[in-house]
């Protein structure tokens, strides 16, 4: 599956990162909803993927020349 944020730069200049984080933060929170009912397993593999996402999101957005650190974002 291609995410957003895995395609930075096609998004709009005026609209950056502020959209790609939000997208981040709506597909991680999908993620997240009731982990907790899964078996462990399934835990861990969400888990693993956020990282794995969230890494790409930073990676990605700082080859565009943004940093999450020096962003004033409340998600």
């Amino acid at each position: 599956m291609t995410y957003i944020w895995n395609r930075a730069e096609r998004v709009p200049k005026n609209t950056m990162p502020y959209m790609v984080i939000d997208s981040f933060v709506t597909w991680q929170s999908r993620q997240l909803k009731n982990i907790q009912e899964k078996p462990e397993k399934e835990q861990k593999r969400i888990h693993a993927q956020i990282k794995r996402q969230r890494t790409n999101l930073q990676r990605n957005l700082e080859s565009l020349g943004y940093s999450l650190d020096n962003l004033q974002y409340n998600s």
